[in-house]
């Protein structure tokens, strides 16, 4: 009898002290479970261990508030309502000691912890997604430094986005990533493309890594060209003159297909087949190419570095055999293209400005696939690249008797070892001098006058 009336007079003493407010350390569940309903308009606070409070309402309902201070400001931080068998929603009184050591740990690093609190938050409930960060890295760095960067996006959209573009980025794993590649590649393999993808999906996530994202770096970092199905693209020795020098022919017909000058000037492919085989440029370097680019009172073609493979600028002398050629070029698909005006400050403003050298900007794959199909266009066996061009100027110029850093030079290679971190020459008069003799070449191997060619060294 005397026991019961004790432990009644316990639990009623406890509970008073809680409706007046009075700290009491080390709260329980049971303790926050025996709250109820009361009158009045104000909560009753019950103060915990570590910084918590529990906030009792006259509604009943319970909330988890972290006490502190910053600069002798006293701040509370509602870290969420008391989750209990009967509601559904909220956070349990364990996870609520575990929030409030962790706000105790940021105040003792001299962090606000309202403010780490909201980061977090927001990190949970609007995480950053693999679509997000790669966006982000075609954003800050592909667009203003590769000329190819709508390529990269392209196919992030075919690999990538398809299957785990809206997944959050800390949740990756390798096995997600791998299934990227093959589910992509089960109607149809292409391990080059795979190897390629996997190359610039890793360089984005290190750009990520260094804006502080918080992901596992290793999933993808530690993947191999083989985990994917991928592998390297071959090295190629296609070339429209044989390494010795001995055979042209197929220069030639290359040479005899493009025809004559005014052809030149009036067909898009005509005209880039000619200026790439004359300047050993690459294909995307002329197709956006800009009438800004190609200065004749100079006499030079400067390539901005977003427009070159290796993110450098580029420049070429224009020869004086063809400097009318290419300025009527100019002149004439500058007169062609009249620009929409759009809304200044506006991106489509900016495109709509440009003035393409060769009229018109194509796209990359449709320059490719006209390319892969010149072979049969010009009559000969084997097909070739417009990649294959630069491949067949480097070989010309080499059997002429050009030195290799001039040819480097052209062809917008940076040299390797220290002569490249030193040598930041632009060997213009070098080139100018190795065009001239280039375009004479050319000229008499479209008009086939010459049955043997002699090898002529560069005074």
């Amino acid at each position: 009898m005397f026991q019961n009336e004790l432990s009644l007079f316990i639990v009623f003493w406890v509970f008073g002290w809680v409706l007046l407010g009075v700290d009491m350390a080390g709260v329980k569940d049971s303790h926050l479970r025996a709250l109820k309903e009361f009158e009045g308009t104000r909560p009753k606070k019950i103060k915990s261990d570590n910084g918590l409070y529990v906030y009792h309402y006259p509604s009943g309902v319970v909330s988890f508030v972290y006490r502190y201070s910053v600069l002798n400001k006293q701040k509370d931080l509602v870290l969420g309502k008391y989750k209990n068998t009967k509601t559904k929603k909220g956070i349990t009184l364990a996870e609520a000691n575990a929030k409030a050591e962790q706000c105790s740990s940021w105040l003792a690093n001299g962090l606000d912890p309202a403010i780490e609190f909201k980061l977090q938050t927001q990190g949970t409930l609007a995480p950053i997604t693999v679509r997000d960060a790669l966006e982000k890295w075609l954003e800050e760095y592909a667009d203003k430094r590769r000329a190819n960067a709508q390529k990269h996006k392209q196919q992030f959209e075919k690999w990538i986005f398809p299957y785990h573009g809206d997944t959050p980025l800390e949740r990756m794993k390798q096995e997600h990533w791998i299934k990227c590649f093959t589910e992509t590649q089960k109607k149809k393999s292409f391990p080059v493309a795979a190897g390629y993808v996997l190359q610039n999906l890793k360089q984005a996530l290190q750009h990520c890594k260094r804006r502080k994202y918080e992901f596992d770096l290793s999933q993808i970092d530690l993947l191999t060209i083989d985990d994917v199905g991928g592998k390297k693209q071959e090295r190629k020795e296609r070339t429209l003159i044989k390494h010795d020098g001995s055979d042209w022919s197929e220069l030639t017909a290359l040479m005899k297909w493009l025809k004559a000058d005014t052809a030149l000037l009036n067909d898009y492919y005509l005209a880039m087949v000619y200026i790439c085989i004359v300047f050993g440029c690459r294909s995307q370097e002329i197709r956006l190419a800009t009438t800004d680019e190609f200065n004749f009172e100079t006499g030079l073609w400067t390539v901005p570095k977003e427009h070159s493979k290796g993110g450098r600028v580029i420049i070429r002398p224009i020869p004086e055999s063809i400097k009318d050629w290419l300025h009527n070029l100019i002149t004439m698909n500058s007169v062609a293209q009249t620009p929409t005006k759009k809304p200044k400050g506006t991106k489509e403003d900016t495109e709509q400005q440009k003035v393409y050298v060769l009229g018109e900007l194509k796209k990359p794959e449709a320059v490719s696939m006209w390319c892969r199909a010149l072979y049969k266009r010009i009559g000969i066996s084997e097909p070739f690249t417009a990649h294959d061009l630069r491949r067949t100027v480097a070989t010309g110029w080499g059997c002429l008797g050009v030195v290799p850093h001039v040819i480097e030079s052209e062809l917008g290679h940076t040299l390797g070892g220290v002569a490249g971190i030193y040598n930041r020459a632009h060997y213009v008069p070098e080139k100018a001098e190795a065009l001239e003799m280039w375009i004479r070449r050319l000229d008499e191997l479209r008009i086939d006058n010459v049955s043997i060619l002699p090898i002529k060294r560069p005074a």
